[in-house]
């Protein structure tokens, strides 16, 4: 990720990754196997860490700011953010 890297593009990195809640569901069915599950932990890890290398104004741009960083994937904030 650079500073050319726009909203938009933004929010469409994480399309294809299974978010927090299908981690932890208590249907064995809907639940991912270990490796997609180790798979997704890696492209959060990675997501975070690239958010991280921004500048607080391209955070501010986004709608994010430092504090912010380690709630991206909770659900309840998803939720929040969304209404």
């Amino acid at each position: 990720m650079n500073a050319y890297t726009t909203k938009e593009e933004l929010a469409l990195l994480s399309r294809n990754t299974i978010s927090h809640a299908e981690h932890y569901t208590n249907d064995r069915a809907a639940r991912p196997t270990l490796f997609a599950r180790i798979a997704a932990f890696f492209e959060r890890q990675s997501t975070l860490h690239e958010l991280s290398q921004l500048t607080d104004r391209e955070l501010a741009d986004i709608g994010l700011n430092r504090a912010e960083l380690h709630l991206v994937f909770q659900p309840a904030y998803a939720n929040a953010r969304s209404r």
